[in-house]
C-alpha cells in the first residue's frame, strides 16, 4: 500500500507538471493526494512506534469538564486540553488519529499551497517519502509543530515578525520544539542580511555542536525524550527502499527545479 500510493502521488505530479492541466484538477490532484493520507493515518490503527502510547494516553483522557493538570504532565497543555475537548465528544480511536493528521497537514499544505502554488504535489511527496511515517504516523505532536512550520515559512518571507510569533507560541502549545520556529526565523533574517558569511558560521557552530555532543545532551537531558527508543532507532542502518526513495526525491528535484 505505501509503494501504490508513492507511485500514484508520483504520477500525478508527472501529469500536473508535463500536461499543463488547469487550476481545478491541479486542486482535485492536491486534495486527492493529501485526502489519502490523513485517512491512512486515521484509519491505520495501532500501527506505529509511538502510536500505542497515544491511544493510552488518548484513553486515560477525561473531557474537558474533568480535565486533569497532571495528566500525562510530559504532554504540552494545548495538546492535552484541544484533545480534551474533542474527547468530550467521542471516544473513537479513529477520530483521535484522525485529528492529529488534520492538525499536522492541514498547516502544511496551506503553507506549501501559500510558497509553491503550482508544485504542491512534489513537496508532499517529498513529506511522505521522508516524514510522513516518522512523525504523522509516531510523532504526532512533533508533527503538528512541523505542519505549524511550514504555514509560518510564507511569513518569514515577507519578514511579518508578529505572525511567525503568533504561529511559534501556538506550535509550542503541541510540542515543546515549537520554539525553533522563531529561532529559524531570526537566523533567517540574519542570514539574509550577511548571506555567506553566516552560511559558514552556521556550518562551523552544527560542526561543533556535533563534536561535542551538545544536541544528544539538549536532547535527553532538557526534553522529555526516552534516550533507549531513539538509540535503537539510531543503530538501525538505512533500508534499501529508502534509499531509493531519496535518489528518487533527489532526480525530482533536480529534473524539475
Amino acid at each position: 500500500m505505501y509503494y501504490l500510493i508513492y507511485f500514484y502521488a508520483l504520477i500525478l505530479s508527472f501529469f500536473n507538471i508535463n500536461f499543463k492541466v488547469g487550476k481545478r484538477i491541479t486542486i482535485f490532484f492536491e486534495i486527492s493526494f493529501f485526502t489519502i493520507l490523513v485517512f491512512i493515518a486515521g484509519l491505520r490503527g495501532n500501527v506505529g512506534t509511538d502510536t500505542q502510547e497515544y491511544l493510552r494516553f488518548w484513553s486515560g483522557l477525561e473531557p474537558i469538564y474533568n480535565y486533569n493538570f497532571e495528566y500525562y504532565s510530559n504532554f504540552e497543555s494545548g495538546y492535552k486540553i484541544v484533545f480534551s475537548i474533542i474527547k468530550s465528544f467521542t471516544n473513537s480511536e479513529v477520530i483521535f488519529l484522525l485529528f492529529n493528521a488534520l492538525f499536522a497537514l492541514v498547516p502544511l499544505y496551506l503553507g506549501l499551497k501559500k510558497i509553491l502554488n503550482s508544485h504542491v504535489i512534489i513537496s508532499l511527496i517529498i513529506y511522505y517519502s521522508v516524514f510522513f511515517i516518522p512523525y504523522t504516523l509516531n510523532g504526532m505532536r512533533q508533527a503538528i509543530a512541523m505542519g505549524l512550520f511550514v504555514l509560518a515559512l510564507p511569513y518569514f518571507l515577507s519578514k511579518k515578525s508578529i505572525s511567525v510569533f503568533f504561529l511559534t507560541l501556538l506550535a509550542s502549545l503541541f510540542h515543546s520544539s515549537g520554539f525553533l520556529i522563531f529561532v529559524s526565523y531570526i537566523f533567517y533574517i540574519i542570514a539574509k542580511k550577511i548571506k555567506k558569511w553566516f552560511y559558514l558560521f552556521s556550518f562551523i557552530c552544527a560542526l561543533l555542536v556535533y563534536k561535542l555532543g551538545l544536541g544528544s545532551t539538549f536532547l535527553f537531558n532538557y526534553t522529555s525524550v526516552n534516550r533507549d527508543i531513539y538509540t535503537n532507532e539510531f543503530n538501525e542502518s538505512t533500508s534499501f527502499f529508502q534509499i531509493v526513495i531519496r535518489t528518487v526525491m533527489v532526480l525530482f528535484i533536480m529534473f524539475f527545479s
